[in-house]
């Protein structure tokens, strides 16, 4: 469980994508390292959330990402259950 929050400045690739002024985001810091690696592995992220010890992890992937792909880079990235979602059709879908 994670009570800090550590600032990362996102990849050139998020960041261009995201349309953002700013390049830092604010990330639960005991996450920060999985969600960086998934940022290296070329995955583009919404948002993302340590659970604060009430549920696992979770991360929110962009439209144009492959959801049971990062679930397979998180099993092999991160040894604790993710919950992985996606907006499809209007829904948010959780894989």
């Amino acid at each position: 469980m994670c009570h800090d929050a550590v600032w990362i400045s996102l990849p050139e690739r998020q960041y261009e994508a995201s349309g953002r002024q700013n390049r830092r985001v604010s990330i639960d810091g005991c996450i920060a390292d999985t969600i960086t690696e998934l940022w290296n592995c070329g995955t583009r992220t919404l948002g993302c959330c340590c659970g604060h010890g009430d549920t696992c992890p979770s991360v929110l992937v962009c439209a144009s990402e492959n959801p049971i792909h990062v679930r397979n880079l998180l099993d092999r990235l991160d040894e604790r259950n993710w919950s992985v979602f996606k907006w499809e059709r209007g829904k948010l879908m959780e894989w």
